[in-house]
């Protein structure tokens, strides 16, 4: 799964990738931390703010368990140089973005309600609405790892 571009992920914290990749297996941390086999005090250690990490052989494994590539890419992503940190959100920044995502929703929904004008969704219409899906995702992310950064920052 690669929903998430490589330009997001770029610059992102460990943390703000590791609840990315959380979020997007739509599993509970202690469904994850079940499939790991972590203690629950690990998995508590593991999905807080602190400095706590699954072991590098257990990348593989968690990135099956999540049921996507979210930390493997952003490993490679951040590999090349240091990540500059991401910018934490202020009141104008949140304004603007949470804009520019309901208007990547409002993309969604105008394809979606292109596509159903004919009572069918073709193999067009899926693609243009999926095309648009990933600007949510894209968008959603961002937003993600920026708030994470005002958590960070605290």
């Amino acid at each position: 799964m690669q929903s998430i571009s490589d330009k997001v992920l770029k610059g992102m914290s460990a943390f703000s990738a590791l609840r990315l990749a959380v979020s997007l297996s739509g599993r509970a941390d202690d469904e994850i931390a079940a499939a790991m086999n972590w203690s629950p005090r690990v998995a508590n250690r593991i999905f807080s703010n602190d400095s706590y990490w699954p072991s590098f052989p257990t990348l593989p494994r968690l990135c099956a368990v999540l049921g996507n590539d979210i930390l493997a890419r952003w490993v490679t992503v951040n590999a090349a140089v240091l990540p500059e940190p991401v910018d934490a959100v202020d009141a104008p920044t949140l304004v603007t973005i949470m804009g520019e995502l309901f208007g990547e929703m409002g993309d969604v929904a105008g394809e979606g309600r292109r596509a159903l004008e004919d009572g069918s969704i073709s193999e067009l219409d899926a693609r243009r609405i999926l095309r648009e899906l990933r600007g949510v995702l894209d968008k959603g992310a961002e937003f993600m790892g920026r708030l994470q950064a005002n958590l960070e920052q605290a």
